[in-house]
């Protein structure tokens, strides 16, 4: 049946031909070659190919997929590979239809990362007809590639050509080359004591002189002979290479340097130059900036006048950033931190000295600490040294917890009709007596009787001005003072509240005409003197319990709580510490660097300040200059520091609003 279908169809064409219709595609102009790279920095070379199109016959014709034939080298008989050119892009180029008698051009632009040549073959079929095809040649490359003679590498030499070559210098390789197909590429290898390798574009050029500046990495080999490859490849594909076997050397005689830079105790930022205190256990952190024209070996660094050495090694010349001089607990007094450096070979870097008496180090003293959780939040507490209890006024649970100090456990809680606003035990220690918020009495917890039991103290309150009591300290004759806040300057009085009789007088000495502005009341350990710190009006007093008067009022210190030593010989506000006539005790420099004002308590003798610092844990400060004495740490992060009234306990308290609380209990005898 085929067979017939050719006859007739052989018949037909011999009576009556068919029309058709006959492309030719030239190349009419080549423009380029143009050199570029890729996002990678490779090479690309770019020529644009105007093709001109004419086409004679009968009828139209539609355009077919393209063959792409692409060469490289001088072969152009066999491609190095093949690609199909969709009929979409043939379109796109030439338009849809191809129409008897009519001239086109179309510009086609070629790429690759080599010279190239190449062959398209454009398909197309005419209207009722076979797939004909029109085909045409082309060349990326300079003229003459394909019978050009191959490459030559004509001098290749180093400098310097011989004996030693000081690390980090560099190394500078010269070369001449002949590539009269021209050059495509250059690559240098070096091998020996390490590798290196670059490769640079030939740009076409027929002849190349130059010279290549060689940065060898920095772990090459000291003392192993350097050897120099170079090949080159031309716009054909054909190779050229040379290889020069020197007697050069990598040698090290230069010392390494460096240029410390050293942070601060606070952790501020870093300096040339280092001052300030530090605390045994601390660690100074310094910055070394090392160098080396080869290799840095290690970072040393000693304290004097102590002596002690030590070093960070460093591998695979991977320099630390920093590096951490750990100060010993028992060390005390002004030091010096010497830092240098040594390289592989052995050299030594310049030494560089903290100034004399810049840096002191004081004792890291770890007094016997204990730690409990207990549930609840904590806003104060009062430690019963008597009876070994320390009492937590927990506002949120409207309850006193009691915590026994030889378990710390918690061994009962007292409930409270509301939240309990202030609190203060009694000089004998038999009562707690407290506040509690919208509620004009003082509750009192009888603490003589196995069953804690509430009563009360009526206390006398003017309600149209919103009048209530804030605040409450015991003094030593068995009277308690409260302050009250209110709506007007009138409400906000001091009460002293005969425990006894519970006869209520107001103290029109206390504050500005009597105004005591709500202000902060604080004891000393053995209730003889109590503090005054008022803050609308700003006002400061001693209060003496014996001679029952006030003192005069000091404005310093607005808002912060006192502490007062047991006698009240000696109160603080922050770290500003006051003898017993209100002058502000002299300062040494080297004062603990703090943001903001830190929590204080100042010892029951009265001859020391102990300051709470988050990062350090508890420095103690003497009295008499606020010099620093030692340190101490401290496992939690207190909200309030109290020390007990015999002096030998100092409790922290965290708690900070949350659901439970952390003590930590520290004995300072």
């Amino acid at each position: 049946m085929a067979a017939t279908l050719l006859a007739l169809a052989a018949c037909s064409d011999s009576t009556s031909p068919r029309a058709s219709l006959d492309v030719k595609i030239a190349l009419a102009s080549t423009g380029g070659p143009t050199m570029s790279s890729d996002a990678d920095g490779n090479p690309l070379l770019t020529c644009q190919l105007n093709f001109s199109l004419t086409a004679s016959g009968k009828v139209n014709a539609t355009w077919e997929d393209a063959i792409y034939r692409f060469y490289v080298g001088k072969d152009r008989t066999t491609p190095r590979d093949t690609l199909l050119i969709p009929r979409a892009d043939i379109a796109q180029g030439w338009g849809a239809q191809i129409t008897p008698g009519e001239g086109k051009r179309s510009t086609w632009n070629v790429t690759a990362g080599v010279p190239f040549g190449g062959q398209i073959d454009f398909r197309y079929r005419p209207n009722g007809g076979s797939v004909k095809t029109t085909a045409v040649k082309f060349e990326c490359a300079t003229a003459g590639v394909l019978n050009a003679a191959p490459p030559t590498i004509t001098s290749l030499t180093v400098q310097p050509p011989s004996g030693e070559l000081p690390a980090g210098d560099p190394l500078n390789v010269n070369f001449n080359v002949n590539a009269p197909a021209g050059l495509w590429q250059v690559k240098l290898f070096v091998s020996g004591p390490c590798t290196y390798q670059r490769i640079i574009g030939g740009q076409l050029q027929t002849t190349l002189a130059q010279t290549l500046v060689v940065q060898l990495p920095a772990n090459c080999q000291l003392n192993v002979p350097l050897t120099i490859a170079l090949g080159v490849l031309d716009a054909g594909l054909e190779v050229a290479s040379k290889t020069l076997a020197t007697s050069l050397v990598i040698g090290d005689k230069q010392s390494p340097s460096v240029t410390p830079l050293f942070f601060p105790p606070d952790g501020g930022n870093a300096s040339t130059t280092l001052s300030g205190d530090f605390f045994g256990g601390d660690s100074i952190e310094v910055m070394p900036n090392a160098a080396d024209n080869h290799a840095v070996a290690a970072i040393i660094w000693e304290v004097l006048p102590y002596g002690t050495k030590d070093s960070v090694v460093v591998v695979n010349n991977e320099l630390p950033t920093f590096v951490f001089a750990r100060l010993r607990p028992e060390w005390s007094g002004p030091i010096q931190l010497r830092v240098y450096a040594r390289d592989a070979v052995g050299l030594t870097s310049n030494v560089v000295t903290t100034a004399a008496d810049s840096v002191h180090v004081h004792p890291l003293l770890a007094r016997p600490t204990r730690t409990t959780t207990v549930s609840g939040e904590t806003r104060d507490i009062a430690i019963d040294s008597k009876r070994g209890l320390i009492y937590l006024r927990q506002g949120n649970d409207h309850r006193i917890a009691v915590l026994s100090m030889s378990t710390l456990q918690v061994t009962e809680t007292v409930p409270l009709p509301a939240v309990p606003q202030d609190f203060d035990l009694t000089p004998s220690g038999d009562s707690l007596l407290v506040l509690l918020y919208g509620q004009p009495q003082i509750t009192v917890i009888d603490l003589t009787q196995t069953t804690l039991a509430l009563t009360s103290i009526p206390l006398t309150l003017d309600a149209a001005l919103s009048q209530a009591p804030v605040g409450i300290r015991v003094g030593s004759t068995g009277k308690a003072y409260v302050t009250f806040g209110g709506t007007t300057a009138a409400a906000r009085t001091l009460a002293e509240v005969d425990l006894a009789t519970h006869v209520q007088q107001t103290r029109t000495d206390a504050g500005v005409g009597g105004n005591a502005g709500a202000g902060i009341l604080e004891a000393s350990l053995d209730h003889s003197v109590l503090m005054l710190n008022t803050v609308d009006p700003q006002c400061l007093q001693r209060f003496s319990v014996a001679t029952n008067s006030f003192s005069a009022c000091m404005s310093r210190g607005v808002g912060l709580p006192p502490t007062v030593d047991a006698t009240g010989g000696h109160f603080a506000l922050g770290l500003d510490i006051y003898d017993a006539s209100m002058q502000r005790l002299p300062k040494a420099s080297g004062q603990p660097l703090t943001i903001g004002i830190p929590l204080t308590a100042l010892s029951a003798n009265g001859d020391a300040l102990f300051v709470s610092l988050w990062n350090l844990g508890l420095v103690r400060l003497r009295t008499s200059d606020s010099g620093i004495l030692d340190r101490t740490p401290n496992p939690v992060k207190p909200s309030l520091v109290r020390v007990s009234p015999d002096g030998s306990t100092l409790v922290s308290v965290e708690s900070n609003y949350g659901t439970t609380t952390k003590i930590s209990v520290i004995d300072l005898r």
